[in-house]
């Protein structure tokens, strides 16, 4: 009889365990796609995974745009926002040899110049700020960040842009159909090369 009622003390344990799971699960679910749309504090982060790259000359890597080689090659988000100010951080690494590139993010009429700096490593992540915009009505808005001078093997590794203010209460990052399919960055373009004949190893063979 104890037995029998350890047993059922058990299955009840187990049932409840379940059931906490698979709120708490929900419930992440649940922000984690509140955090990919509409934001409800005034701090939006826009993030490179969906994030759009113009030109061949960077990739994405995991949570970094990376081997940024090309000053042609820029980035940029939409972004649904309110009225009033932002303060705007980028999210960049970079080693010593990098260090001192410069760059510009544009918002509506703003053109902010940064500079990048030298993080302790390329993949040692830091929020630097770059100045403020002050928006004059809501709307949709294009945010670009464009390479404006390099030395070194790279422009630098950016993890995103973060907005602080008034203006990104209630904001919305707009996802594009092409970054919903997976189609992360503008890949190169390959000339498959025709597989040699047998007549051309046989003598390798």
């Amino acid at each position: 009889m104890r037995f029998a009622i350890s047993i059922k003390k058990r299955v009840l344990f187990i049932a409840k365990a379940w059931a906490m799971s698979a709120a708490i699960l929900t419930s992440w679910g649940a922000s984690l796609n509140a955090a990919e749309t509409v934001y409800v504090k005034n701090v939006i982060p826009l993030p490179v995974r969906v994030a759009t790259i113009h030109g061949d000359g960077a990739r994405l890597g995991g949570a970094l745009i990376e081997n940024w080689d090309k000053l042609e090659t820029y980035v940029s988000w939409r972004v649904k926002l309110g009225a009033g100010e932002l303060e705007v951080f980028v999210r960049q690494a970079s080693g010593a040899g990098s260090a001192g590139n410069s760059y510009q993010v544009e918002i509506a009429e703003y053109k902010l110049s940064g500079t990048v700096k030298d993080t302790g490593g390329w993949r040692l992540v830091q929020d630097i700020p770059v100045g403020g915009v002050r928006l004059s009505k809501p709307g949709e808005y294009q945010v670009t960040l464009r390479p404006l001078k390099k030395k070194g093997q790279s422009v630098m590794n950016l993890a995103g842009i973060t907005l602080r203010g008034p203006a990104a209460l209630g904001s919305e990052l707009i996802i594009s159909d092409e970054l919903r399919r997976g189609e992360f960055y503008a890949k190169k373009h390959y000339d498959p090369q025709p597989l040699p004949s047998f007549e051309e190893i046989k003598g390798n063979l």
